[in-house]
């Protein structure tokens, strides 16, 4: 057995957008919870800005997870507090237990 399991050492919480549209068409959904799970959570380290293009301001991070079919672009990780937005995911069919995801820090 791997030791995948034993590095997934930080809880999140599992969030969805569920879409409604108010009076005027406009969006007025929520985040609702979906579950709990493990995660490994490292830092992307950012790169300095270059050509003059803007300094990224918001850090970025690699979670790691269990896999999840239905996890995607509509879900965020809620980590110690802070909402995680999603930005991209990746599944890797030599390692189909688990996929990787690329998320920013949103206040």
């Amino acid at each position: 057995m791997s030791g995948f399991a034993g590095l997934l050492n930080q809880r999140v919480q599992v969030q969805h957008w569920v879409p409604v549209s108010d009076a005027m068409g406009g969006d007025a959904g929520q985040w609702v919870a979906a579950s709990e799970a493990w995660a490994a959570i490292a830092l992307i380290e950012l790169r300095p800005a270059e050509d003059g293009a803007a300094p990224a301001t918001r850090q970025r991070f690699r979670v790691t997870m269990r896999d999840d079919a239905a996890f995607g672009l509509l879900h965020r990780l809620i980590w110690s507090g802070k909402a995680l937005t999603v930005l991209s995911v990746a599944r890797d069919p030599a390692e189909a237990d688990r996929m990787r995801i690329i998320a920013e820090m949103r206040e």
